[in-house]
């Protein structure tokens, strides 16, 4: 520390000059670097705060959903009308496909529930709506459709399908076993053979490779290992990773549209977010990345005439025996030092003077600014500081000190 401070009191006597223009950098840096997280922030905040005003994103009380919550972005279609057109699943297997082609990597997983059978409302009503189904998961993974890996869903043995399973479409499923005695066991049967339980349903075996949820009424599969002769009961859910744009929604739409039309009475409307504002706020982020690497390269600059200013001392150093590495240990410390220091009296400055001005103009983004927003800041400006800084120097330093000293050094 005391040779630090030794060598910064150096800089400033034989370098007044540069020393006072990199605090300037430093400085101006800092408040770049702030208000470029300003930018990201406001525009962040106001799409995230726009999406969550949308429908379905707040749960029964009114309560704003977490995004960790397993309701978040799930939506339920109901095919309301599926007495009147009935459906087999062999007549809409394009669905999952194309559903998946349609929102890309917004789509987290569709799950799809399917009847043995065609039960009358009556015969649902007897059974208290214990049917037995066969609930279908497909995600799109690498442009194939396979079984989803559901962060909530209870497992209490074994596994989910693998993508082998699913993309050959072998017969195997996951099922709650436990409630299989209140089927009909002409719908649904569960047998034990040398330890290994098997469902037979629609005139298929199914081997048991993982139990979950013990309330489960029926059976899980993948898409391609579900029977054709089954059929397509009164909803699917659709469960997404992020909000789709309007393009997105759109060919999601009409994708359902062409499979189900005849069964849906009422659309459920899922958020979008516009193509314009997406672009938008990308385009503000993408501002900000610049604005920011400008000012590295700011910095950059300046500390390269910083170097050439101090290349007489640093050649006295090598020639006495110091290390590339502890020469760049020395710059690196009193760089580290100033930057604090500077950075500390930029974000007082940003905070008091240059806040209430942006404020008008950038209100989310004040509101979510806090103390550990500027610590994250400095640390993030330290470390792209002392990376360019390191760089710089042994850069520099791979000169002899011959050459170092022949080039003399700045007044």
């Amino acid at each position: 520390m005391r040779y630090t401070l030794k060598n910064i009191k150096q800089f400033i006597k034989n370098n007044t000059l540069y020393f006072f223009l990199f605090l300037l950098s430093v400085f101006m840096s800092s408040l770049i670097l702030l208000s470029a997280y300003v930018i990201y922030t406001e525009y962040h905040e106001k799409t995230y705060r726009e999406i969550n005003g949308a429908v379905g994103l707040y749960d029964e009380s009114g309560s704003e959903m977490d995004e960790e919550s397993p309701e978040y972005l799930l939506f339920q279609q109901p095919l309301d009308k599926y007495y009147e057109n009935s459906m087999m699943l062999g007549e809409c297997r394009g669905f999952f496909e194309e559903v998946g082609n349609a929102l890309g990597d917004k789509l987290d997983y569709i799950s799809f529930e399917c009847y043995p059978r065609l039960y009358s409302a009556q015969e649902l009503n007897d059974m208290e709506w214990n049917a037995p189904y066969i609930t279908i998961y497909a995600t799109q993974k690498n442009g194939e459709v396979v079984f989803p890996n559901i962060k909530n869903m209870v497992m209490t043995s074994g596994r989910i399908p693998t993508e082998y399973e699913a993309l050959n479409g072998e017969a195997v499923c996951l099922a709650g076993i436990e409630r299989m005695s209140i089927f009909d066991e002409s719908d649904m049967k569960l047998t034990q053979e040398d330890g290994q339980y098997y469902v037979t349903t629609c005139g298929a075996k199914y081997k048991v490779v993982g139990r979950f949820n013990p309330l489960a009424l029926g059976i899980a599969m993948a898409p391609q290992s579900a029977p054709d002769n089954c059929y397509v009961g009164s909803m699917f859910e659709i469960k997404l990773n992020d909000v789709p744009t309007v393009k997105e929604y759109a060919a999601y739409k009409s994708v359902v549209d062409k499979y189900f039309g005849d069964m849906i009475t009422q659309s459920y409307e899922i958020p979008t977010v516009s193509v314009e504002t997406e672009y938008f706020y990308t385009t503000n982020v993408w501002l900000s990345i610049i604005i920011i690497l400008a000012a590295a390269v700011n910095l950059a600059a300046l500390y390269e005439s910083v170097l050439m200013s101090r290349r007489k001392t640093f050649a006295i150093f090598r020639l006495n025996g110091a290390s590339k590495l502890k020469i760049c240990e020395m710059c690196l410390a009193e760089t580290a030092g100033i930057s604090a220091i500077v950075f500390i009296l930029a974000a007082v400055v940003f905070k008091f003077l240059v806040m209430p001005v942006l404020s008008d103009y950038y209100p989310y983004a004040v509101s979510v600014i806090s103390l550990k927003t500027y610590i994250s800041m400095f640390l993030i400006y330290l470390a792209v500081t002392i990376i360019i800084i390191f760089v710089l120097v042994l850069r520099y330093l791979s000169k002899t000190p011959v050459t170092l000293l022949k080039g003399g050094e700045s007044k």
